[in-house]
């Protein structure tokens, strides 16, 4: 008993610093939705970036170049259709992977072989004749 008002206060004093830490930040993390448009809304003391008009046109010419070749071709089409036939392509792609085979399996079985059947060649250390296929030495014709 002699020590409980130590630890109840070393107890409360905890809390309280670990209650202050949750709530400070809070703050920081508020912002709010501007009223009008899609302005952008700067931070309190944040400087506007100011561009010039050549940097803009230089955006803007790199944006239609990307989407001109994404929708290139003969069939002119927006963004939004060609974001559709490309999500229509990856969903059949998908099904395409998970579909069987259309024909016969090619390999149903161990594998055989199918060649010729081992040619005989005399060893060079004792001149016994060995099997081999491949590449051979020599070969008589009687």
């Amino acid at each position: 008993m002699v020590g409980a008002f130590p630890r109840t206060l070393s107890a409360l004093v905890s809390i309280a610093a670990l209650a202050v830490s949750v709530v400070a930040p809070l703050p920081a993390f508020a912002f709010s939705v501007p009223a009008g448009g899609d302005a952008p809304t700067l931070r309190p003391g944040a400087q506007g970036r100011e561009g010039d008009e050549s940097e803009e046109q230089r955006l803007l010419w790199l944006d239609q170049a990307f989407i001109a070749s994404r929708t290139a071709g003969d069939n002119k089409l927006t963004v939004q259709a060609a974001g559709a036939l490309r999500a229509a392509a990856a969903n059949q792609a998908k099904a395409l992977k998970n579909a069987p085979p259309a024909g016969p399996t090619t390999f149903n079985g161990p594998w055989a072989a199918v060649g010729p059947d081992p040619i005989g060649q005399i060893a060079r250390s004792d001149g016994a004749l060995i099997p081999v296929s491949g590449r051979i030495g020599a070969l008589a014709i009687r």
